[in-house]
């Protein structure tokens, strides 16, 4: 396997949890451990030079319980800053809730993602590893609350290219 491969991500690539996709993370809420975040569903889209990955709940598009991060690049080695809006391509537009701890409604946010690995495969799919915490204020709730999400992995297999003939 070759560690610097390219990234390659189709448009639309869509996972469930039990088939190709590993998410390992916990919640603190004013440091109090509220334990693993579970999310069902993953949408790994890459659309006009950006990558855009989203995990929620199965069967609630609407939800307003997901992770989603937004960026340029998946450089294996790099730390990318967690930010509400990017302007370069070394930051990741982030936003996460889960209710009813934590709503949409956040301030002075920080943390880091750093992309651990981005392997390609003998089949060309891309095993992508990534790690990250990130740090905001949640204020939807009326009262001020600290919250830390931490991901210790977020791995993503792509779905190998689709040869036409």
């Amino acid at each position: 396997m070759n560690s610097e491969c390219p990234v390659s991500i189709w448009n639309g690539d869509r996972f469930l949890a039990d088939r190709g996709y590993i998410f390992d993370a916990g919640l603190y809420v004013d440091d109090v451990d509220k334990g693993g975040i579970e999310f069902e569903l993953l949408d790994l889209i890459y659309l006009d030079n950006y990558y855009f990955i989203r995990l929620g709940i199965a069967g609630h598009p609407d939800a307003k319980n997901e992770l989603t991060l937004k960026g340029e690049h998946l450089r294996v080695g790099e730390k990318y800053k967690l930010v509400d809006a990017s302007e370069n391509e070394l930051e990741v537009d982030t936003s996460f809730a889960l209710e009813p701890d934590v709503s949409l409604s956040q301030r002075e946010h920080s943390g880091t993602l750093t992309v651990a690995y981005n392997e390609k495969l003998e089949d060309g799919s891309n095993l992508i590893g990534m790690y990250f915490s990130y740090f905001f204020k949640e204020t939807g709730s009326g009262v001020v609350k600290d919250v830390n999400v931490r991901c210790w992995t977020l791995q993503l297999l792509t779905q190998p290219p689709v040869v036409t003939s």
